[in-house]
């Protein structure tokens, strides 16, 4: 081999250490990382925006007390709520101690600047809760996050399950969702009760969500009924049973002395899969079924 050619190689072995040398070595951009949200705007991808919201107040409690910080860990609201939540788009849920009616603690909802605009005696068996899509449930009432009210003031809002509420309004009774939806009447106020809300909890690939409602008729006689949450179609029809959810959309069914029957998996509001004898139960995990 003469000494040109073995020069010849020896260069091809060094641009190829280089090549695989650069394929470890972080990417140098000058773009901003983001995160893409489904409403066509960006986020910038730390930690800490993703987290939490800088100009947003921190609740810390003190000597037994609740006041509030910002992110320099300046004391901005003095410690004096028994009770307190982080602030959310501007608004924080708070307990005064014994500043409502008759000695009642109030459940308060404040701005930034400690002001009160919603209050709430303790008596009233209400409270005021921050809901997972940015909402509040004042009350019986629902806001936006703005404080705009979504229900009428007819309405009568009852907590549910998951992110369903029981609704009762002019006489009507049914479901309403986390924006002031009516997604399910279920029928007269006056004959029927619904005594509660049972929302299975799913994995988020699956197309729709089930709920477990459970209601008392005029004569006081208890059923249950399997419902779509989101569309307000019944899919396995009033029975004079107990259901209840388990998860993926997979509820049991037992009779009035609480001795199970069966199970059924509910998929494009059909009874995909049942159980056919009484010893049996089934879970769901990566679409396959276990019996």
């Amino acid at each position: 081999m003469s000494k040109y050619v073995k020069y010849i190689v020896l260069l091809g072995v060094v641009f190829v250490v280089v090549g695989v040398a650069t394929l470890f070595l972080p990417i140098q951009s000058k773009k901003k990382t983001t995160v893409s949200t489904n409403k066509n705007k960006t986020l910038k991808n730390t930690v800490a925006d993703v987290i939490y919201n800088p100009e947003d107040f921190i609740a810390v409690k003190t000597n037994g007390l609740f006041g509030f910080i910002n992110t320099k860990g300046e004391m901005v609201i003095e410690p004096q709520y028994e009770r307190a939540t982080d602030f959310y788009n501007g608004y924080a849920s708070v307990v005064a101690p014994k500043k409502g009616k008759n000695g009642y603690d109030s459940y308060q909802l404040i701005d930034k600047e400690g002001k009160v605009k919603f209050a709430l005696d303790a008596s009233q068996n209400a409270s005021i809760d921050h809901l997972e899509n940015g909402n509040w449930l004042i009350g019986k009432k629902i806001y936006d996050s703005t404080l705009k009210q979504l229900t009428s003031d007819d309405a009568q809002v009852f907590k549910g399950s998951g992110n369903y509420f029981v609704w009762v309004e002019k006489g009507k009774t049914g479901i309403m969702d986390l924006n002031g939806n009516i997604t399910y009447t279920a029928g007269k106020s006056m004959d029927i009760n619904i005594l509660g809300i049972d929302s299975s909890n799913y994995d988020n690939n699956l197309k729709d969500q089930y709920c477990a409602v459970r209601i008392q008729d005029s004569k006081m006689n208890e059923k249950s009924a399997i419902v779509n949450c989101e569309t307000g179609k019944v899919v396995y029809d009033y029975v004079d049973k107990f259901i209840t959810t388990t998860r993926d959309n997979i509820f049991t069914i037992e009779d009035k002395n609480n001795n199970f029957e069966k199970s059924v998996y509910i998929l494009n509001d059909k009874i995909s899969y049942e159980t056919d004898y009484k010893d049996a139960s089934f879970s769901l995990g990566y679409s396959v079924f276990t019996i």
